[in-house]
């Protein structure tokens, strides 16, 4: 989260975290960013910093069972 909280146009986030019946986690992130504009941006630059890691997202999702759902709200 440090990255993103580093970047231009980020306003908050929180954290939320929830087990089911068999103890296996839900956690959501919810980010709140300036503008579209913003988000795209700070997306960049997250996959720049994965990429000077040698980090793949993806992999590390499939290795480790974890499903990411990424969606866009608009606040009203």
């Amino acid at each position: 989260m440090e990255t993103l909280r580093r970047q231009r146009g980020y306003l908050s986030d929180q954290v939320l975290e929830r087990f089911d019946n068999l103890g296996e986690p839900t956690i959501i992130a919810i980010v709140c960013w300036e503008s579209l504009a913003s988000l795209a941006a700070a997306g960049t630059a997250v996959r720049a910093f994965y990429d000077s890691l040698g980090f793949d997202f993806s992999a590390f999702c499939d290795r480790n069972g974890i499903r990411s759902d990424v969606a866009v709200f608009k606040a009203r």
